[in-house]
């Protein structure tokens, strides 16, 4: 290690973890730092209560911002991490898939994050059970949801994804065009029966798809 090429090897473990209010169990990480990043050689959680396993390497590119002496991460160079997870609770991937918050549930699978500049994509296969999306407006949540989402960088592939919304059911399947990220077309085919779309204490609608 030296000052002209410094590298810091983080080398450990942490019980009772609690990463996103979600107590992930019991951790070990293998952290490397230089001057052009951070190798995430490990990371693991293992909740043994919730049989539940996530663990992530990768690398996240840093430099010094020369206005305030700060490390940062380098939105210049690619940022690459990749995932595996089973079991996992969804809060643990917020900040890796954007727009998850509002979603629960259990999510099995493996996924490769990429990111530069403000180009993301992913690669990869996940699974979700016991899903739940609750809505900020008067929109019924969703709940029950169970199916799996293919991500290549060009698209989103919904192979089958079922849930409910009130006492009706309902079956998605199709696939989500994307120009980083953006949605640039969908093609979607939904079916279900008396699936509760609006509830408040004014007005509900029933709507049936099929």
């Amino acid at each position: 290690c030296s000052l002209v090429d410094p590298k810091i090897q983080l080398v450990g473990s942490v019980e009772n973890i609690v990463i996103n209010s979600v107590h992930g169990g019991d951790s070990v990480f293998d952290f490397q730092i230089t001057k052009n990043g951070i190798d995430i050689n490990r990371f693991k959680l293992d909740n043994e209560n919730e049989n539940s396993k996530f663990s992530v390497n990768g690398f996240i590119p840093l430099v010094i911002n020369l206005k305030n002496g700060i490390l940062e991460e380098d939105i210049q160079h690619e940022r690459s991490l990749h995932f595996v997870c089973q079991n996992t609770s969804t809060k643990l991937l917020k900040n890796v898939i954007p727009k998850v918050d509002e979603l629960e549930g259990k999510v099995s699978g493996e996924l490769s994050a990429f990111k530069v500049e403000d180009k993301r994509f992913f690669i990869g296969k996940l699974k979700l059970i016991d899903g739940k999306l609750a809505f900020k407006s008067n929109l019924a949540p969703i709940t029950d949801i169970e199916g799996e989402c293919n991500f290549t960088r060009e698209s989103i592939e919904i192979p089958k994804i079922t849930g409910k919304m009130g006492e009706g059911a309902f079956v998605i399947r199709g696939a989500m065009n994307l120009i980083d990220l953006s949605v640039n077309s969908i093609d979607f085919s939904i079916k279900g029966k008396k699936l509760k779309l609006i509830n408040d204490d004014d007005l509900v609608v029933i709507l049936s798809p099929d």
